[in-house]
């Protein structure tokens, strides 16, 4: 049975990494280490001031905290999304205020324009499936109105643009390193800071609220809490393994891309199966392929056929705005949620880390395409 998801880190040099671990001066994170670390990211994602944290969600909490936000503030974010997302919001005393998302499961800018108002602060704006999106519209609606325009990319690293690279529009992109990710170090993430009006800011709240940076740099005899802050860092053990995974980002890189164009490939002439399906006709890393089903019992049986034939597909989130906190906190939403209420139930998504899973699917799906299609 293929499983939805298939840790990077089992097919990385452990020989390798062992002796390098053993070889480190210290273990807790260290930005000297670090450096070389960011040395290699940054061949993927060359912008931007870096920090590499415990988590993705310790990233977008990094940069909320930065921006100093205060109860009675909002930030608009889709429904359908990680909790992290609202939960890093709820940390700062702002407000998550959710919005609908287009047919490709990002944000739509129409709800948004409906949600905003002068309580207003941030946007924050998914990459669902590691997909890309027209960052210039959104950056342009933020410049108009005053926002900070806040990326969680947590699912797309190695996502490429061929005009930009992604993430480089926002003030703020927000990447995870999770074990379910492409490339992965157990647990970790990335922040991405682009607007340096925040830069020192978030230097203080990576360094606990203190001025340590300063102290690095010699421009202080010691250093002290001057703000609040965190303890975001990220080990030098999962600096280690990151280093590790990163150097098969571009054969993982091939597998997903012949995975998608597999399962396109395989799907575009079966629509009347389905309502809509991930759209190749924006750059993504192949985070996973999804499709979405006009009614639960046609994504039942959808998710029935894989299993007979050995793979596992899933099903994603419980929006938000119909979270049992979100019910009983009465928070905010676009009273118009038709395509998030749709996935909520109607959406399968299907692996990608290897195309022969991606060939199974299409083949049986030939051969049996009469007898499953009286099933949806």
């Amino acid at each position: 049975m293929y499983g939805f998801n298939r840790s990077i880190l089992k097919s990385i040099n452990w020989n390798e990494l062992s002796s390098e671990l053993m070889n480190l001066d210290n273990y807790n994170g260290h930005l000297d280490y670090h450096q070389t670390v960011l040395d290699d990211v940054n061949q993927i994602i060359p912008f931007g001031k870096k920090f590499l944290v415990n988590s993705g969600t310790a990233a977008i909490e990094m940069a909320l905290m930065s921006l100093n936000l205060k109860p009675g503030d909002e930030v608009i974010l889709p429904s359908y999304t990680f909790a992290s997302c609202a939960t890093a919001i709820l940390r700062t005393g702002a407000s998550p205020v959710f919005a609908e998302v287009d047919q490709n499961l990002i944000l739509d800018l129409k709800s948004v324009e409906k949600l905003k108002t002068n309580k207003t602060r941030v946007v924050m704006v998914v990459n669902y499936a590691g997909a890309s999106f027209n960052e210039d519209a959104y950056r342009e609606f933020c410049d108009l109105n005053s926002l900070i325009f806040l990326q969680d990319a947590a699912q797309a690293f190695g996502t490429e643009e061929s005009y930009n690279h992604i993430g480089s529009k926002a003030d703020f992109c927000c990447f995870s390193f999770h074990d379910t990710k492409n490339i992965s170090c157990g647990e970790g993430g990335l922040l991405v800071v682009n607007n340096s009006d925040y830069l020192k800011i978030c230097e203080t709240v990576f360094e606990k609220g203190t001025n340590r940076y300063d102290y690095s740099l010699g421009k202080v005899n010691k250093y002290s809490l001057v703000s609040q802050g965190g303890s975001f860092i990220m080990s030098n053990i999962n600096a280690a393994v990151l280093k590790h995974s990163l150097a098969l980002f571009g054969s993982d890189k091939m597998t997903r891309e012949k995975s998608l164009l597999i399962y396109s490939d395989c799907f575009e002439n079966k629509t009347h199966l389905y309502a809509f399906a991930m759209q190749n006709d924006r750059p993504n890393n192949g985070h996973f392929y999804w499709l979405m089903f006009k009614e639960k019992k046609a994504a039942d049986s959808f998710i029935s056929f894989c299993k007979d034939i050995g793979v596992t597909s899933s099903r994603h989130y419980v929006p938000l705005h119909s979270s049992p906190f979100a019910k009983k906190n009465n928070l905010k939403f676009d009273e118009n949620m038709g395509i998030t209420d749709l996935a909520s139930f109607g959406l399968v998504r299907l692996p990608c880390y290897d195309f022969n899973i991606a060939l199974r699917v299409s083949e049986v799906l030939e051969k049996r395409y009469n007898e499953i299609e009286k099933s949806f």
